[in-house]
């Protein structure tokens, strides 16, 4: 996770990784392991989607970056 943030997020990659790292932490098992068989860009993408508040003082960079 943290190579592929640093890669697409060079300057809140810490943080960023923080948040979903939160948002994971949240979901049940079965959502949570369907979830972590995705590329990092869409599990990132899906936590700015259910959850964006968190991710309000960033730009959108979901996965269009790659």
């Amino acid at each position: 996770m943290q190579g592929w943030a640093r890669s697409i997020y060079p300057a809140d990659w810490q943080d960023r990784c923080s948040v979903v790292t939160e948002y994971l932490s949240q979901l049940d098992e079965e959502t949570l392991g369907t979830l972590l068989k995705k590329p990092w860009g869409d599990i990132f993408a899906v936590a700015e989607k259910e959850w964006p508040e968190a991710f309000a003082g960033w730009q959108s960079a979901a996965y269009d970056n790659q």
